[in-house]
């Protein structure tokens, strides 16, 4: 799940890499103010991953995330 703390809907680009920095994973998605989107890590396998966010005005975010299966 990724939750915003936007005052207004925003798009934003979902980037999921490997370890390796290989990109495994690209989403696009209009997420509203104070909302959650989920992402789906069912094609991911048991690893930890770099999520990366970018809104429309280019502003980015990451964070690690560790899939279990």
């Amino acid at each position: 799940n990724i939750k915003s703390n936007f005052t207004n809907s925003e798009e934003i680009k979902i980037e999921i890499y490997n370890t390796l920095g290989q990109l495994v994973l690209e989403q696009n998605k209009v997420i509203a103010p104070n909302a959650m989107v989920d992402i789906s890590t069912s094609p991911l396998g048991a690893d930890v991953y770099i999520v990366k966010v970018t809104t429309s005005n280019g502003k980015q975010f990451t964070n690690r995330v560790v899939v279990a299966k």
